[in-house]
């Protein structure tokens, strides 16, 4: 599930987008929003705002389960991660560990995220 915009896009908005109801199998990076996708250079100008990702369960090969990455010139704001289980199904021993080295869980940057529900991982640290 995934929301990227390119750095140094024209200004321009992405508003109340919904992932509900989602089951997944062995995917890479489940749950991104990434404002600094590609290779043109600059912070993204689009706006994200009111994102919802509701009752997403599931497996991953990959530790880091929601990967909140948002432009430095327009935060995102209203991301809302409720009722999210995925499993670790990677390399055996490796559940632990992120590929930024921190725990199996959530990454934000730049990003008011909100958590609810059950979560079968550590939320962003505040």
């Amino acid at each position: 599930l995934r929301i990227k915009t390119w750095g140094g896009s024209d200004p321009s908005k992405v508003v109340d987008v919904k992932f509900e109801n989602i089951i997944m199998q062995s995917v890479k990076n489940p749950i991104i929003i990434d404002q600094n996708y590609g290779s043109r250079g600059g912070d993204s100008r689009v706006e994200i705002t009111d994102v919802l990702f509701k009752n997403v369960r599931g497996t991953t090969i990959t530790h880091d389960i929601v990967q909140i990455m948002c432009s430095k010139s327009v935060p995102c704001k209203g991301v809302n991660v409720v009722d999210v289980n995925l499993a670790y199904v990677g390399k055996p021993g490796g559940e632990k560990k992120s590929s930024a080295g921190g725990l199996v869980g959530a990454f934000c940057d730049n990003a008011n995220v909100i958590f609810g529900g059950k979560l079968s991982f550590p939320m962003c640290p505040k």
